[in-house]
């Protein structure tokens, strides 16, 4: 058995210390690695919330560039600085850098991205410029050429990679059918009839047979809403002319040339049946004011010579009322002329009252059949659009009968018009419509 002398205890300590500093070593090993890590993970953080906060803070791309920069240097910096010692600032350098590599080239793709946005917003304020002044162009030639320009500018963004050859070719479809669409409106605005000519003339053809349809339909619509108040404005300028014509016979003032002229058709809103009337009771000096009793006889003789009606009491009460201001003397004859009109009014309103009742039973009768008769000859055709016309027109039908029209035209005219329009759809579209009924 050897002996326990000094060189053995020595060399046990030694190997006692070595096992001690191996222990110290991979303890400070453990500290670095995980200070190391935490700070690489502080640091990538760092990166990534740059980014965002450019994405979602930053508009312009000048900005962003000069922010995304100089923040991402900021971070791998102030991370670098954290390390504790210079071996772990080596091993966080050595992995930030490529996480600072990939954020770089994330900001210039983001950058890239804040340009292209700009661009293309850009682009939607110059569509929208340049698509109506398209519209609005006075000739063909000015609005060839601001499609020239549109071209050339969807051109510049694809070449910029802003946009891709789908994208543009979208975009020009976009722009043509915007100006024709802004056109037609404009057109259908000011005059339905002039859409009507262009729309004959092809000038919505790429709008597609839809839409030019319902364009039409609106047109139609258009004119018949403007023909029915030209009508009722014509009717009441005319009963107003008719008026004057009245009170300016009972007092004399009604020349004969104005009578020939509105004979010979030359007045806007006198008849020459009318005009002819005026001027038998003009020589027959019936309605002319005579003396106290023949010219209120005159008047009321006018007014008996026909069928009580409003007009009738309204022109006898203005040919009293013109005949009692030329008149130097009070007449009782007037006042009774005027209680007399005023006693027919009543009489009139008071039956008007009590048929009332029986009259809408009568027309809400007519209004029925006529939608019954509606539906016969304009059946539904499962073509969504088609139909959705069919029905606003069959409310077109009971409003017609309502005003006292006779709805067989109108029936015909929608029955003649759907048929012309199924006619029109390509077979194509036609089989697609059928296997989707």
């Amino acid at each position: 058995m050897p002996s326990a002398g000094p060189d053995y205890f020595g060399a046990g300590i030694g190997r006692e210390l070595e096992r001690s500093a191996q222990v110290f070593q991979n303890i400070q090993d453990g500290y670095d690695a995980a200070e190391g890590a935490k700070l690489i993970g502080e640091g990538t953080a760092g990166l990534d919330g740059v980014l965002m906060d450019a994405k979602t803070k930053i508009s312009d791309p000048e900005e962003y560039k000069s922010f995304t920069d100089s923040k991402i240097a900021d971070v791998y910096g102030a991370t670098l600085e954290k390390a504790p010692n210079e071996r772990v600032r080596r091993a966080v350098e050595a992995k930030l850098a490529d996480n600072k590599g990939v954020a770089e080239k994330q900001a210039q793709f983001g950058y890239f991205e804040k340009k292209r946005d700009v661009a293309r917003g850009d682009m939607d304020i110059a569509f929208d410029q340049m698509s109506k002044a398209a519209a609005a162009a006075p000739d063909e030639q000015t609005r060839n050429s601001t499609y020239r320009t549109f071209a050339g500018l969807l051109g510049t963004m694809k070449a910029s990679n802003y946009l891709t050859s789908e994208q543009v070719a979208e975009k020009s479809l976009q722009f043509d059918k915007s100006v024709l669409t802004a056109r037609a409106n404009a057109l259908m605005k000011g005059d339905a009839n002039a859409f009507l000519a262009a729309a004959d003339a092809g000038e919505f053809d790429r709008l597609g047979g839809d839409v030019v349809l319902k364009f039409r339909e609106g047109a139609r619509l258009k004119l018949e809403q403007d023909e029915r108040r030209t009508d009722a404005a014509t009717r009441k300028i005319k009963e107003a002319s008719e008026q004057d014509w009245y009170s300016r016979l009972a007092q004399d003032q009604l020349t004969d040339s104005e009578i020939e002229t509105a004979i010979k058709g030359e007045h806007p809103y006198i008849t020459p049946q009318k005009a002819i009337e005026f001027k038998n009771k003009k020589e027959s000096g019936t309605a002319l004011i005579g003396g106290d009793s023949t010219g209120v006889k005159a008047i009321m003789e006018e007014y008996y010579s026909g069928p009580s009606s409003f007009k009738r009491i309204s022109q006898a009460r203005a040919a009293l009322q013109a005949f009692r201001s030329g008149s130097n003397s009070s007449n009782p004859l007037v006042s009774k002329a005027f209680n007399e009109l005023q006693a027919d009014e009543r009489q009139m309103i008071g039956i008007g009252m009590s048929q009332a009742n029986f009259a809408t039973a009568q027309t809400n009768q007519a209004i029925t059949a006529a939608k019954e008769s509606y539906e016969g000859n304009v059946p539904a055709t499962g073509i969504p659009f088609l139909d959705k016309l069919r029905t606003q027109n069959k409310a077109k039908v009971g409003e017609a009968v309502r005003r006292g029209q006779d709805p067989t035209p109108l029936i015909k005219g929608n029955a003649d018009r759907q048929k012309a329009r199924i006619d029109a759809i390509p077979p194509q579209r036609t089989k697609v419509l059928d296997l989707a009924k």
